[in-house]
């Protein structure tokens, strides 16, 4: 029935990837092959409700692997069954969604990210190398540690005692928890 569809795409501008032959009829295992390929081609996942078991927990599960970022809308705890998944995943350690700034920022597109970019200040000079990375690996709005280990090209063990020595400096601050940013 999406025949039409799939020839318009292929014409271009756009492309169609598919883990399956096209007379393939959907399976249970299918929808898993399915996420897998969609969150390999993601630069995040973002589980909006997860019962257990369920196809939201598998995906997530998958970006681990790849170590592409999760994130959760956290769900108020009175809810009951239908989001302990989503609870499960952030016990686990993904990110509490709680705006789409900080998940456009984590991805580097937040408000101005067409603009050019200024340079980021520099770090105050009595820093050792680790804490001087991670100070440029934050930015004027709230990131992840995770997010700025990545981006220091460091582990996070070693941002967080730095983040610790960044406030302590008044240079960086916490908000929400586990999200920092440079102070302006």
């Amino acid at each position: 029935e999406h025949a039409p569809l799939f020839e318009r795409i292929a014409v271009g501008p756009g492309a169609m990837l598919w883990p399956f032959a096209p007379d393939s009829p959907a399976r249970a295992g299918s929808f898993v092959a399915r996420n897998r390929v969609l969150v390999a081609l993601s630069d995040a996942v973002v589980v909006v409700q997860a019962g257990l078991p369920s196809g939201a927990l598998s995906a997530a599960e998958h970006a681990r692997r790849l170590d592409v970022p999760v994130w959760v809308v956290p769900t108020p705890p009175w809810l009951g069954a239908a989001f302990d998944g989503s609870r499960r995943l952030l016990d686990q350690g993904a990110r509490a969604l709680q705006s789409t700034a900080a998940l456009l920022a984590s991805l580097g597109a937040g408000a101005g990210a067409g603009a050019a970019a200024a340079p980021p200040p520099s770090p105050p000079r009595h820093l050792s190398d680790s804490e001087a990375a991670v100070f440029r690996a934050t930015a004027t709005v709230p990131l992840h540690l995770d997010e700025i280990a990545s981006r220091a090209h460091v582990g996070a063990s070693t941002v967080a005692a730095a983040l610790l020595t960044l406030a302590l400096e008044n240079v960086v601050v916490e908000g929400p928890s586990g999200f920092y940013r440079r102070r302006e």
